[in-house]
């Protein structure tokens, strides 16, 4: 059988003392130690992963399956990079000698719950079907190029199973074949047979990343989106296979000369890819307020074609990297919520922004005095709840009388005084001491979601960056990831 040949051919290549020599690697690095090569590789990885993944998966507990992992060298990078909070890595492989080899390597942080299977396509796919959305990073080494379509098909549809809203699927070494058929016909003789495959290899027509983007995104489907393609320079694929040559057997040494000779007449791709699973984005629900975003801001941050929104009456926080887009969705559904009828009424709606604007000539009482709606506020007593001292109630809203924190927490004041039905807050906690963000939000609590309050009906958005401590205060987390608002989780979850 296929997966017996396979098994046989990678057993005895990590079986051997010396495998490290025989290893390819994708992109080459100036250097004369092939082990080390690898190494660098691998922790270039981790950094690309740290980079793209889930920023809510990454600081409570990242999830990795590395499918084709060999001795399990990504596991040893991971251990040599800070692990933020905690990590579970699966490594999996179809050769018994290589997980035997990559368990006398576990990592001894006790933060990374490190474990191994032997196993290929078919365990992938009972992995999938046992653990549902409990992937956040899913490793491909040479998979692609190394299975039938079949088997391929087979693996998209496991992806797609087991990664949670806003997975990322990372090639490590994506095999890309464009350009003629000898070409093709030479990697099937020299690459796939070598290691026993009767796979097929990828011809896509990729002269440029835009295009290997696209050519990637629609290998996978419509259920994935590339969103980062690196294609390296022939020549260093071709000094790769040069470099093999050094530890290749003597039956490979041919193998290695041609394919390093269609590297060199520029026929010949390895590609890194990285894509985004979209299950789990925000959806058209009438239990949620949803909108599109206009065609000017296509191509920036956000996109067109895909729904943003939030539950209505429900405490919603949002997340996302530096740039990502967060304020300008804020932005937008501010907008949007603005012009929203709920029946015959607008709702009311109070937007902080990162810079708090005060009325200049005006003291820090009658600028909160001013969004009172409801008889009995007493605007004093809100500006003492969130820690503004007596002595600043008086001064101007405008010059250098207030400090940038006593802004903030006179802006949340008048967020309170205005009972809105709609309470937009970017980055709230700007500026503010640790104990002055539990003042903040134990008040936002009190006022709107409270046992007593929750029955107003108030939809409170929140944008921040640090969130450990308040996300179990919201309904939903969404996190903003390359123009898609996912569902990270609910509070039933």
């Amino acid at each position: 059988m296929l997966t017996d040949r396979r098994a046989e051919y990678w057993n005895n290549r990590y079986s051997k003392l010396d495998w490290a020599s025989g290893v390819h690697v994708g992109t080459f690095h100036n250097t004369d130690d092939l082990a080390t090569a690898c190494d660098l590789a691998d922790d270039e990885l981790v950094l690309r992963i740290y980079e793209n993944c889930s920023t809510f998966r990454l600081l409570k507990k990242l999830r990795v399956i590395d499918f084709g992992c060999g001795t399990s060298r990504l596991a040893s990078a991971f251990s040599r990079r800070p692990v933020y909070t905690a990590l579970s890595y699966l490594g999996l492989d179809v050769s018994e000698s290589a997980i035997d080899e990559a368990a006398k390597a576990k990592p001894r942080d006790p933060r990374i719950s490190f474990s191994l299977s032997v196993g290929g396509v078919r365990e992938f796919e009972d992995h999938s079907v046992r653990a549902p959305h409990t992937c956040d990073v899913l490793v491909f080494r040479e998979v692609f190029y190394l299975l039938s379509e079949d088997e391929r098909a087979r693996c998209v549809l496991a992806a797609a199973r087991v990664l949670s809203p806003g997975g990322v699927v990372y090639f490590a070494d994506l095999f890309v074949l464009a350009f003629d058929q000898s070409a093709r016909q030479l990697v099937s003789d020299h690459l796939l047979q070598r290691q026993k495959s009767l796979g097929e290899p990828l011809s896509l027509e990729a002269p440029t990343t835009a295009a290997a983007t696209d050519a990637v995104s629609a290998l996978f489907g419509p259920g994935f989106v590339a969103f980062s393609v690196l294609l390296p320079r022939s020549d260093s694929i071709r000094a790769s296979y040069e470099a093999a040559l050094e530890g290749a057997s003597q039956s490979n040494r041919a193998s290695y000369e041609k394919l390093a000779e269609v590297a060199k007449e520029q026929k010949l791709l390895y590609v890194s890819a990285v894509l985004l699973s979209i299950q789990g984005m925000v959806i058209d629900d009438p239990d949620w307020v949803t909108f599109q975003v206009p065609a000017n801001l296509h191509g920036r941050v956000l996109r067109r074609n895909v729904h943003y929104g939030f539950p209505r009456r429900k405490w919603s926080l949002l997340l996302g990297r530096s740039g990502c887009g967060k304020t300008t969705l804020l932005s937008e559904y501010a907008k949007f919520i603005g012009k929203y009828r709920a029946g015959r009424c607008r709702p009311v709606v109070y937007w902080l922004s990162q810079d708090v604007e005060l009325l200049d000539n005006l003291s820090a009482l009658v600028n909160v005095e001013l969004f009172i709606r409801t008889k009995g506020v007493d605007a004093r007593s809100l500006l003492l709840e969130l820690g503004v001292q007596e002595s600043a109630h008086y001064r101007m809203g405008g010059g250098d009388g207030l400090s940038g924190g006593e802004k903030q927490r006179i802006a949340l004041a008048q967020v309170v005084a205005a009972e809105p039905e709609v309470i937009l807050l970017d980055e709230p906690q700007k500026g503010l001491d640790r104990v002055r963000r539990r003042l903040l939000f134990d008040l936002l609590q009190k006022r709107f979601h409270g046992s007593g309050n929750c029955t107003q009906g108030v939809q409170l958005v929140c944008v921040e960056h640090d969130f450990s401590e308040i996300a179990p205060l919201f309904d939903a987390v969404f996190e903003l990831m390359h123009g898609f608002q996912f569902i990270m989780n609910t509070a039933d979850e």
